[in-house]
């Protein structure tokens, strides 16, 4: 049963065929989480939006927006936030061909508290029997007003002044081997 819908800002929409603009095929809305006290619903994309800046490659990171609604008040746009991902991951003894890296889900620990699982995907070459691996890794941010891009319509064109800070909380690479 359908319930209601949650206003969308017109940055993450293509408009009249314009594929320059809106949300990166396969890699739009991916993590959702409502705040403890149930009053703030949080939304990230699993990467940048077209004219936000490309997608995390090898070398750097993607700028991805984190939306913050106000259940009390679906009439009033969400608040946006910058949120850089990591690079895509590369081992020392690989030559990886291909890739992603993004954000796959956030656990809201307040109002202001988040964690944020980050996966990293590589392929060395892209055959059946090529080498994949994953790297996931758990970030905590606090929403700061600086990183805050409320509206921006580009931020290649109008660049956030901050970027969230994130803390690395757990990075599964250093328990895995004691899980074997």
């Amino acid at each position: 049963k359908f319930i209601r819908s949650l206003p969308l800002p017109p940055a993450y929409l293509t408009t009249d065929g314009n594929i320059r603009s809106g949300m990166r095929l396969n890699l739009s809305f991916e993590a959702l989480g409502a705040s403890p006290d149930g009053r703030w619903l949080f939304a990230a994309l699993e990467s940048s939006l077209l004219q936000d800046g490309p997608a995390a490659n090898f070398e750097r990171g993607a700028v991805v927006r984190l939306l913050v609604y106000d259940l009390r008040n679906l009439t009033k746009a969400p608040r946006e936030y910058a949120y850089i991902t990591d690079a895509m991951p590369r081992p020392e003894d690989w030559t990886p061909t291909d890739g992603d890296a993004g954000v796959v889900d956030v656990l809201p620990l307040g109002p202001a508290d988040l964690l944020v699982l980050e996966r990293g995907y590589i392929v060395e070459d892209p055959t059946p029997t090529s080498r994949r691996a994953n790297r996931i890794r758990i970030y905590g941010i606090h929403l700061e007003r600086g990183a805050e891009i409320t509206g921006r319509l580009s931020l290649a064109e109008r660049p956030p002044t901050s970027i969230l800070r994130k803390r690395l909380v757990l990075d599964l690479a250093t328990v895995a081997p004691s899980l074997a």
